[in-house]
């Protein structure tokens, strides 16, 4: 590791509103950040990498049988769409289309952050998502929509029979040690999809891991690799700034004069991540509290981090 650089980082962060920093590099943890000490025991709301955690559970429930499968029609589990009266291309949306926010469902999110409180005040989330109009076929364009997300936990609970904490809580949570875990739900105990999970930076690390690790944890696999490795393919292009969206997860090239490293990274309203660099057997995962640039720990990534090693 670079110390040069690395002591120039913490330095930089600590006049910063970020809460957490923690690096492992290799299998080892080789940065342990934390603005105050008691940070270290404590969990925080990750906001929007709860979608990538919907994700895993997703292609989870499909290895088991319980979803057929990424082209099975949503209206399977909402029946009201398949109503004479329902826009038709509702009739054509996919598990596939959530998983890459592409549905075609008007969702003004990514400009316009206080619409959130709109679902979290009605009285059914599942139903303020359907009754929204469309805005374009399926597959036609990205769309950032935490709705869409929240209807995969949906799915998880109709298809699972329980809800996403805690099909999560048999599946991911119980066998990966973690045991510190909040997840909010919908009047109707749906588990909130869109950004309803607190937990600790060295848990976020837990599951940057098992991606890096292609959903490998010991002698099994959590989660199927081949799940994981669908779920990393570049899809739409989110924004030239942002990159590229894969199934909940974010995909970016980072060009330096001698390489070009592909990160992986799961990202939360106010500076929450969890970023995965394969190509360095790496995990990085920040907490913040800047919700006046969430993207800050993308600028140290690149400057610092991806530099160090």
């Amino acid at each position: 590791m670079n110390e040069i650089l690395f002591e120039d980082l913490i330095n930089r962060i600590k006049k910063e509103n970020i809460l957490n920093l923690v690096i492992m590099k290799d299998e080892e943890i080789v940065a342990d950040y934390n603005k105050k000490d008691e940070y270290k025991e404590s969990k925080f709301i990750i906001n929007s990498c709860t979608k990538s955690i919907i994700s895993a559970l997703i292609g989870i429930a499909i290895s088991e049988g319980l979803i057929l499968g990424v082209n099975q029609p949503i209206s399977d589990y909402f029946p009201e769409l398949k109503k004479d009266s329902v826009d038709k291309r509702k009739k054509d949306i996919t598990i596939y289309h959530l998983l890459t926010m592409s549905s075609g469902i008007s969702w003004p999110e990514f400009n316009n952050w206080a619409f959130i409180s709109e679902l979290m005040q009605s009285h059914n989330w599942v139903n303020f998502i359907l009754d929204r109009p469309m805005e374009a076929n399926p597959g036609e364009r990205f769309n950032y929509s935490s709705g869409g997300s929240h209807l995969l936990s949906a799915i998880i609970s109709q298809s699972t029979g329980m809800n996403a904490y805690t099909f999560a809580q048999k599946h991911l949570f119980k066998p990966l040690g973690i045991n510190n875990i909040t997840w909010m739900s919908d009047p109707q105990g749906n588990s909130n999809g869109g950004f309803g999970i607190e937990m600790s930076a060295y848990d976020m690390v837990k599951i940057g891991k098992l991606y890096l690790d292609m959903g490998k944890y010991g002698d099994a696999y959590l989660i199927p690799k081949e799940w994981v490795r669908e779920s990393l393919k570049p899809g739409m292009l989110a924004s030239k700034a942002m990159g590229n969206y894969g199934y909940q997860w974010w995909m970016k090239d980072f060009k330096y004069p001698k390489e070009i490293v592909t990160v992986y990274f799961a990202m939360g309203n106010g500076g929450q991540f969890i970023f995965v660099v394969p190509s360095k057997n790496m995990v990085a995962v920040f907490i913040s509290d800047n919700y006046e640039d969430s993207f800050r720990p993308l600028y140290y990534l690149r400057k610092y981090i991806l530099k160090m090693f």
